[in-house]
């Protein structure tokens, strides 16, 4: 169960992966884009960094709960 501090981390993330993908489709600049809507750019890229980590540390947790080991049996040895 997650602490109130990581569910309001995890929106926040949220909400800034939202306000990512809105500048990349909008066809601007990401510093007019910033402008337009009263961001720092540096936040902007302060924010995208770290909804980029959130992004891989959930992949990588999904790639554990998905990983299957295979068995591998030793080859006969030839003569």
């Amino acid at each position: 169960m997650m602490t109130n501090q990581e569910a309001k981390l995890a929106e926040t993330l949220k909400i800034w992966a939202d306000h990512i993908n809105n500048c990349r489709s909008s066809g601007m600049t990401v510093r007019a884009w910033c402008k337009s809507k009263g961001i720092h750019v540096h936040t902007y890229y302060y924010r995208q960094n770290q909804v980029r980590k959130a992004a891989c540390k959930e992949a990588q947790q999904q790639e554990r709960k998905t990983s299957v080991f295979a068995e591998i049996k030793p080859m006969e040895q030839r003569r």
